[in-house]
C-alpha cells in the first residue's frame, strides 16, 4: 500500500477568509492545502469596504503595502427629498482618525483583495486549487467538529488532521461551532487560539 501524504490543515474555500489562513498558517510552517469548488477565481465583489483591524492583519501578513494602489476611497452620501438633492457628505470625513498607514476604510474590489492574497500565498510556494470538491458528507462534516486529530479525505486522497472550510460555516457547521467548544478534547479550526 502506498503511503498517502498527510497535511497539517485542508483550508476548503479560497475567498478572504481561506487565503488569510492559508498565508499565516503556511509562513508558520504548518502545511496546508486550499482547495476551491468553483473552477475560476471570483469576479466582482461581495465586500467592498476593509475595516482598520483588518487593515493590521493584512499588514502583519505583508500585504497591507500593495492594497493600498487599488483603494478606491468611500463614495460621497447623496441624501434626496424624493426627487430634489437635499445635500452629499462625505462619510469618511465622519471616521475618526486613525495612525499611517491605515485608513478608516479601504474601499477595494474584492476581486483585487483575493488576487494579492493569492500572490502572497504564492511567494509562499502554495497555490489554491481550483475545481476541488471536498469529498466528505454533511454528516460527516458535523462529525469532523467533534473528532480530535480527524482526519479528511479529499479526491485526491490527501489527508489532513485539521480542516478549516470557510463557506461550510454558514450551510452546516455554524449550528455546531457552540457544541463543539463545550466537549472536551474537540479540536476544530474554530477554536484555535490567535496567532502571533
Amino acid at each position: 500500500m502506498s503511503e498517502k501524504p498527510i497535511i497539517d490543515v485542508l483550508v476548503v474555500g479560497a475567498g478572504p477568509v481561506g487565503l488569510t489562513l492559508a498565508i499565516d498558517l503556511t509562513r508558520r510552517g504548518v502545511t496546508c492545502r486550499i482547495i476551491e469548488q468553483s473552477p475560476t477565481y471570483q469576479i466582482g465583489t461581495r465586500g467592498r469596504g476593509i475595516s482598520m483591524r483588518s487593515q493590521q492583519v493584512f499588514e502583519d501578513l505583508g500585504i497591507l503595502e500593495a492594497l493600498l494602489p487599488y483603494d478606491e476611497g468611500m463614495p460621497p452620501t447623496r441624501n434626496y427629498d424624493h426627487d430634489i438633492l437635499v445635500n452629499v457628505t462625505n462619510p469618511s470625513l465622519a471616521a475618526p482618525p486613525v495612525p499611517p498607514p491605515y485608513r478608516p476604510f479601504l474601499m477595494i474590489n474584492q476581486e483585487h483583495t483575493e488576487a494579492v492574497l493569492r500572490e502572497r500565498l504564492a511567494s509562499f510556494g502554495r497555490q489554491v486549487e481550483l475545481a476541488r470538491n471536498w469529498s466528505a458528507s454533511p454528516r460527516r462534516r458535523r462529525s469532523l467538529l467533534q473528532t480530535s486529530r480527524t482526519q479528511v479525505r479529499t479526491r485526491r486522497s490527501t489527508l489532513a488532521t485539521w480542516w478549516g472550510a470557510m463557506e461550510a460555516i454558514a450551510q452546516c457547521v455554524k449550528p455546531l461551532i457552540s457544541r463543539s467548544w463545550a466537549k472536551p478534547g474537540t479540536r476544530s479550526i474554530f477554536s484555535w487560539p490567535t496567532f502571533r
